[in-house]
């Protein structure tokens, strides 16, 4: 039987070292629909940036029930998310991301299991591929580009 999903958080932290974004992905049941949002934010410079100014963006993307139900199936089928809690997490060193994600199922139990990626490479495929299903869902690309173009 497949645990049902009822909210999901992805938090990212990309090389916070060197001054990189944080990014923070979720979904929660509203009073009428699901929310979904993506906050961006950059509170420190890059390395050798000279004119930094601290950033945040929010944004609420418009997906219907069907959409956050289907991306939630995907994610406990296939993805098997539950199951990850307790699979090792390599440590990253050379300018890593950090992910942190919290699943609540059903029941309002929470999830919670981390990965990194060191210089973009990935050590876990189903870990990358989980990744990449956050960031088409999220549309993770055209909100960054959005936040830099700003």
């Amino acid at each position: 039987m497949t645990r049902e999903i009822a909210t999901v958080s992805l938090s990212v932290a990309q090389d916070p070292g060197h001054g990189g974004p944080h990014s923070h992905y979720s979904i929660r049941r509203g009073p009428e629909s699901y929310e979904v949002s993506v906050n961006i934010s950059q509170f420190f410079p890059s390395t050798a940036e000279r004119s930094f100014q601290p950033s945040v963006m929010t944004r609420r993307l418009h997906k219907d029930d069907t959409e956050v139900i289907d991306f939630f199936s995907r994610l406990a089928v296939e993805y098997r998310v539950f199951e990850l809690e307790d699979r090792a997490c390599p440590h990253a060193f050379l300018h890593p991301a950090f992910y942190k994600f919290r699943f609540t199922d059903g029941e309002e139990i929470s999830h919670d299991f981390e990965y990194s990626v060191e210089a973009g490479r990935h050590h876990d495929e189903t870990y990358r591929d989980l990744i990449a299903e956050f960031e088409r869902f999220f549309e993770a690309k055209r909100i960054a580009r959005e936040f830099y173009e700003r």
